[in-house]
Parts: structure tokens; sequence; C-alpha cells
């Protein structure tokens, strides 16, 4: 066999050595085809190349804003920027509601590829302090608003494209190029802050920007035939109510886990400019960073790649819930006894870590429960304009405790954030109740699709279609209540998707209560049955 390159596999197929070491790596991996490989890629090559942004423009906009105005301004500018968002959210839900996820991202990039270097040529440049002062201001703006918007659209790419069945198994993958994304910034911030200095930085962004566009046009052109026909849905049904995303208890579930993580994190990076800006330069501040985002890209890589799918499927998505909010108590449990830059930089690694895998997975599992129309009009204001409006209450009692001489703005937002970490718990128990209602009202509206079209199955001989996802007992379960309580149209639904995964056992089950079935859901059960033959209940 090694001198032909060719080997014979289990059940006695010869095929060539590195076809088959390839299919060994994707089940390793989860992956079931060479279409789904491609897919992960051009999406973890995009939530890479978006994060790097991310992660460059955390580190440039408050290091300049520091080095320019002082921490004296810092509330201030937190404040400014969460109430600029709430202009900015219902002009992004316009915008994104008739388009294409890669078409909205597409003009996202473009967008900010203008802008920042706009905000930065006056730092470049002798002019006057008043203007230094106002585009330090603008720059940090622009570096929190955009690149979390990039971010939050890079997550709805990756939602797009994959189905209820794959994204349990592929989303750690894609976050895996999302955390290595910040490890690849961090490691190059301290370098390039040498050779370039802080401002000249923002030119890396953009770069890295225009770079990110190649993904984007691939996963664009796979995703635009697969929307298209939403899109037209959407087009002749505007005034669709199921676009009163208000009235879903798991998106304001997920709105207060969002307000309770977000409120930790901005706590979290106000400790640490403060901590870090008073002992470091401008220069030294750009490379400590750069270390912290290495540091949680790689400890939040290990967990994409080994930790978030094992623990959703031994822990259950309950526990991957609460472990985000549970350690970012910790965190700020540590700060408020000890209160130090050690202190400070652990609990940014921290945060950071989870929010890049554990958090995002979780967050795009519940997004996938919630209709496409739902996501279009919810996700501007909940990953987008609520987050800046928790940044701006966030920095308003930061302000207010530190106008109190006795008080330490320091040790008053690390209690706080404790506070609302234990608080945040509580909405991960109300999602995690109300995700699997919501999956179940998908399949009754027919939105959520189960199987991975598109994908082939690399097992399966020509014609055979469409991967059939396998299903645990706890799903199994679930599928044979709905198919025999659920109303016929559900029925009909969910074996023309589902029923090939049935096991036997609960094919068997079912198929013992056929004569009390739906004339139609009967003929669909017998035909199913007809083309194998060993589907027949054995009375």
């Amino acid at each position: 066999a090694g001198s032909t390159g060719q080997c014979e596999s289990d059940d006695g197929v010869v095929e060539p050595c590195w076809h088959m070491v390839l299919l060994n790596i994707y089940e390793r991996l989860g992956l079931e085809s060479h279409a789904e490989a491609r897919t992960v890629f051009w999406l973890a090559l995009q939530a890479h190349l978006a994060n790097a942004v991310f992660a460059l423009g955390r580190n440039i906009g408050p290091v300049l804003f520091m080095h320019e105005v002082g921490a004296a301004g810092l509330t201030a500018a937190m404040f400014t920027s969460g109430l600029l968002v709430i202009f900015a959210g219902p002009l992004y839900a316009t915008f994104s509601s008739r388009r294409s996820a890669a078409a909205v991202n597409c003009g996202l990039v473009l967008f900010t590829v203008a802008v920042i270097p706009l905000c930065v040529i006056p730092l470049l440049m002798p002019t006057g302090v008043a203007l230094r002062t106002a585009a330090a201001f603008a720059l940090y703006m622009a570096e929190d608003l955009l690149t979390s918007l990039l971010m939050m659209q890079s997550s709805s790419l990756a939602q797009a494209s994959l189905t209820g069945h794959s994204a349990r198994r592929l989303l750690g993958l894609i976050q895996l190029g999302c955390s290595t994304g910040a490890m690849t910034a961090g490691l190059c911030a301290g370098w390039l802050a040498k050779l370039l200095g802080p401002a000249l930085m923002v030119f890396v962004q953009v770069a890295v920007l225009v770079l990110s566009l190649v993904p984007n046009a691939v996963v664009g052109s796979a995703l635009r035939e697969a929307e298209a026909p939403k899109l037209r849905s959407a087009e002749t049904r505007p005034n669709d109510p199921d676009t009163s995303w208000w009235r879903s208890g798991l998106i304001l579930a997920l709105g207060v886990q969002t307000f309770g993580i977000i409120f930790c994190k901005t706590a979290v990076e106000y400790q640490y400019n403060v901590l870090v800006a008073g002992e470091l330069s401008a220069a030294e501040m750009v490379a400590l960073t750069g270390q912290l985002y290495a540091a949680a890209g790689f400890v939040s890589s290990l967990l994409n790649l080994f930790g978030s799918a094992p623990l959703l499927r031994h822990g259950g998505m309950l526990l991957t819930l609460l472990v985000c909010p549970m350690a970012l108590f910790l965190g700020a449990a540590a700060m408020l006894l000890a209160p130090s830059v050690v202190s400070a930089f652990v609990g940014r690694v921290l945060d950071l870590t989870l929010r890049w895998s554990i958090n995002n997975t979780c967050r795009s599992l519940m997004w996938m429960a919630v209709s496409r129309e739902q996501q279009v009009a919810a996700k501007p204001w909940v990953e987008g304009t609520l987050k800046k409006v928790t940044v701006s209450v966030t920095a308003l009692l930061i302000a207010a405790a530190a106008a109190v001489p006795a008080v330490s703005p320091v040790g008053a937002s690390a209690a706080m954030s404790a506070l609302v970490a234990l608080l945040s718990c509580g909405a991960c128990f109300r999602m995690h109740a109300l995700q699997k209602d919501a999956m179940w009202s998908t399949i009754e509206r027919r939105d959520l699709q189960l199987c991975d079209r598109g994908l082939s199955n690399p097992h399966a001989s020509e014609g055979d279609g469409d991967v059939t996802p396998q299903l645990d007992a706890v799903s199994a379960a679930g599928v044979l209540s709905k198919l025999r309580h659920g109303p016929p149209h559900v029925q009909l639904y969910i074996l023309r998707q589902m029923g090939d995964a049935l096991p036997a056992h609960v094919w068997d089950e079912f198929m013992s209560s056929l004569t009390t079935l739906a004339p139609d859901v009967q003929v669909a059960a017998l035909r199913m049955c007809s083309a194998e033959p060993k589907r027949f209940p054995n009375e």
C-alpha cells in the first residue's frame, strides 16, 4: 500500500492514503465533509482577521486616549461612546434588514477603513491641544464602536452559514480562528509599537480590514443562494409580527445576560487602564496590552479547540452558560481584595478568554434558536445598543463612586462587578429554560434547518443527498415527543428533516402509534418504510 499511495479502510474501501488521513483529521475535529471543512476554514479566517482588528483597536484607542487626555477623561469617553451607539444602532438595523450578512459586513469594513484614519491623522501632526484632544476622543469612540460592530457581524456570518445540527460541532473551531486573531495581534502589538508608534498602528488595522474582504467574499458567495429566498420572503412581509423581538423571552433574557457580562467587562477594562497607565509609558502600555491579548488568545484557543464542545456535550448548556459570569465574579472578588496591576491583568485575561470562547459559543447557540427576522431586528439593539448603553451606565456609576472622597473607584467598580456577575447567573437559568422552547418554535414555523444541506457526506454514495444529523438520547426523546404529540405539519416536517436520524428503538416506538396519527403523517411514515423495509413494525 505504501508504494502505490493507496490504503484500505476498515470497511474494505481502497482510497489514497492522504484522503484517509484527511478524513481521520476531519473526524477528530468533528467535521463531516470537505465542503464543511472549507466553510469552517473561511469562516475561521474571517473571524481571525476581524478579532485581530478588534484587539488592535482595543489597544490603540485607550492607549492614545490615556496619553493625550489622561485618566480623568476616561469615564466621559466611555459614557459618550455608549450614547453614540443609541443613534448608530437603529441605522445599522435598517441597513442590515434587507441585505445578506456578508453584504452588511463588507459595507461595515469599508466604512471603518474610511473613518479610523481620519481620526488618527491629527495625532500624527503638530496640532493644538484642543484638536489633539478631540481626535483622541473620536479615535477612542471609533475603535470602541466600529470594532464591536465588526465582531458582531462576524458572528452573524457564522450563524447564517451553520445549521442547528452543525452549530454545536463547528462553532468552537470558528471561535478558534477568533481567539488566534487576538493572539496574533497581541504578539505583534509590542513590536509594531516600537517600529511604527501607537498612532501609525491604525494603518495596520486598515490593511487587515482590507484583507478580511477576501474570506467575506468567499463566504458571501456561498450564502447568497441560501439567503436569497429568505430575503425575498422578508421583502414581501415587511410588517411580519415575528420581527417584534421585544416579545421574545429568550431575547430579553439574553439582553439581561449581555448587560451583566458587559458591565463586568467594562469595570475590568477601567481598572486595567487606570492602574497600568499610572505606572507605564504609552509604548510600554501597548506592549503589555499586546501580551495581554496574546495570553488571552492562546488560552481561548485551547478552550475553543478542546473545551467548548466537550463542556457542552458532557456538562450541558446550563453549566456552560454559568462558566463566564461565575469566573467574572471570582475575578472581581480578587480585585476587591487585592487591587494591583497583576490583579487587573489576570482579570482582563479571564474576561477576554471566556468571552472569546465559551461565552461566544453559547450566545451563538442562543441566537440560532431565534428566527432570522428577529435576529436581524434584535442583534443591533442587543449586541450593539445595549452593550454600549451598559458601558455608559457603568461609566456613570464609576464616576459617581470617584466623586465620593472616601471611596476608591477601582474598589467600587470591583464590588459592583461582583454583584452584577451574580445577577447575571439568574439570567443564565432563564435562558436555559427558554432555549429549548424557542428551538421547537422555530421547527413549528419551519425556520430551523435541521440537516446540513449542501454538504456532501464523505461516507455516502452518489445520490445519497444530505448529511443526516446523529441524535443523542436527549434529542431523540425530544423529537419523539413532538412526533407523537405535535400537530401534523410539525410531524411531517420532522419526518422529512430528521426521520433518518431516529434510532431504531425510537422509530419502533413512534410506529407503534401509527394508527392514531393523521392520514398525511401515516402516508409519510409508510413511504419511509417502503424505502427501507426494515423500518416496518414487526406487528
